[in-house]
C-alpha cells in the first residue's frame, strides 16, 4: 500500500512539543495517532456526560425493549450489543 506523505505546517513551540512527546523508535505519524484516538475517546467522554446532563440518555434496557417490540422478537432472542438484563451490558 503507497501512503502519501503530507506536510502539517507548526510553530516551532509546538515542534518542540512533539518531539518532547516521542519516545525512542516512535514516528511524529505514531504520535499524531495516538492524539487522534485519545481525542475521539475524549469526545466520547464528553458527548455521553453531555447526554446524562441533557437526560436524552437512554439505558440500553429500554433501547432493546423498544427493539423486540419493533422487530417482534420473542423470547432470549439478542441484539447484538445488547444482553439479556442479567448479564452485562457490553456494547457491540
Amino acid at each position: 500500500m503507497t501512503t502519501l506523505t503530507k506536510r502539517i505546517p507548526v510553530s516551532e513551540p509546538v515542534w518542540k512539543d512533539l518531539a518532547e512527546l516521542r519516545l525512542a523508535g516512535q514516528t511524529y505519524d505514531d504520535i499524531l495517532i495516538e492524539m487522534i484516538e485519545l481525542q475521539k475517546k475524549q469526545r466520547l467522554k464528553d458527548d455521553i456526560r453531555r447526554s446524562l446532563e441533557e437526560g436524552d440518555f437512554i439505558p440500553l434496557r429500554e433501547v432493546k425493549a423498544r427493539k423486540v417490540k419493533e422487530w417482534g422478537l420473542k423470547g432470549r432472542t439478542r441484539i447484538k450489543g445488547i444482553r439479556n438484563e442479567r448479564e452485562r451490558v457490553v456494547p457491540g
